[in-house]
């Protein structure tokens, strides 16, 4: 840091605003999914730790314009980087990941639901990519009234 101030010194022209701010590292993606998640989890709309997946694999098919999760456990490895804490572990997730063959919107469950728990595990998604899309909306706005 020292080093860096006696750079600064040389130049004139620079103005040091602060030294010790904390620099945020969210982007306004990771600030949506996080509060879509956290929407989701006060909602009650997740029956269980499964259901993390359906929204790993949907933002994998592009259901959003989001993060690629290789694995699972980049998945959950995001999750606790964006704060959460409460999480399904990898063979919750991988487990999920079985349950689906085909892209997202048209999934075909290979264990073979009822047609009400078929549209549970669609409408998570369909939930998340809302409440994604709605924190987006409301961000965006907050930054052009910003630049007003």
């Amino acid at each position: 840091m020292d080093q860096f101030l006696d750079f600064i010194a040389l130049c004139p022209k620079v103005e040091v605003l602060s030294t010790g701010a904390v620099v945020e590292t969210k982007s306004l993606q990771d600030k949506c999914f996080l509060e879509a998640i956290m929407e989701l989890c006060q909602d009650k709309t997740f029956r269980t730790m499964g259901d993390y997946g359906y929204i790993m694999l949907a933002v994998n098919d592009e259901a959003i314009k989001g993060p690629f999760f290789y694995s699972p456990s980049d998945f959950i490895k995001y999750l606790k980087e964006l704060g959460l804490d409460r999480l399904p572990g990898v063979t919750t997730l991988y487990g999920t990941q079985k349950k689906l063959s085909g892209r997202y919107p048209n999934w075909t469950f290979t264990d073979h639901p009822d047609s009400k728990e078929k549209l549970r595990r669609n409408n998570v998604v369909v939930r998340f990519v809302s409440a994604y899309n709605r924190t987006m909306r409301k961000l965006a706005e907050g930054n052009r009234k910003d630049f007003s």
